[in-house]
């Protein structure tokens, strides 16, 4: 089965923004999934940052989310 879903990734003012809930959607269907799919627009946290804008705080934020949970989701997180 693929499910696939967009999420309102918002903020309370410019300067926080949030991925919550992505990534609370993700932490919950991990016991219903074996995967997810995410699109990369090619630029870097770094680059993403540096755009100083909402979407670029948002995509910075999710690669490093992706980032430091990739070892986790693909079982070689290190004991």
């Amino acid at each position: 089965m693929f499910l696939s879903s967009g999420f309102p990734c918002s903020s309370h003012s410019r300067s926080s923004p949030t991925v919550r809930p992505l990534r609370e959607f993700i932490e919950e269907s991990r016991k219903f999934c074996d995967g997810w799919v995410s699109f990369y627009w090619g630029k870097t946290i770094e680059q993403n940052e540096k755009a100083g804008d909402l979407n670029g705080a948002l995509v910075a934020q999710w690669l490093r989310y992706f980032r430091a949970k990739g070892p986790e989701m693909t079982g070689r997180a290190k004991e």
